[in-house]
């Protein structure tokens, strides 16, 4: 067991908590017997089931020209980027404010590592 100064951590301190409470119930190989001993027909029958589920899901796909609608919201979604990007009024903005901008982000960033070192 830590000494409590040496807990530095909140995943330690449930580590530690959880620990203390921790109880091993014996299986004996139950989990392993029980799972031999269900029916070979249900995990035939499951399979079947998954695999027939697939194959509707791509014909589906397939059928309702999925790809193309994929490329669509892709290209959508690069148009709209692009639209926002190009509606950015840069006039609104001087490199005093860019530069101060960027020095914040930074020392944001160097605190947060910082912090988290410790």
């Amino acid at each position: 067991m830590r000494n409590d100064n040496e807990i530095k951590t909140d995943d330690q301190l449930l580590e530690q908590f959880f620990s203390s409470f921790k109880r091993d119930i014996p299986d004996d190989g139950f989990s392993h017997k029980v799972m031999r001993r269900l029916p070979l027909r249900a995990k035939r029958v499951n399979a079947a089931w998954s695999i027939f589920c697939l194959m509707v899901g791509v014909a589906l796909f397939i059928v309702f020209n999925g790809l193309g609608d994929l490329r669509a919201i892709a290209s959508n979604f690069v148009g709209d980027v692009i639209g926002y990007v190009a509606s950015i009024h840069l006039s609104l903005f001087s490199l005093v404010w860019l530069w101060a901008t960027m020095a914040l982000l930074a020392l944001v960033g160097f605190y947060n590592v910082s912090v988290t070192q410790r």
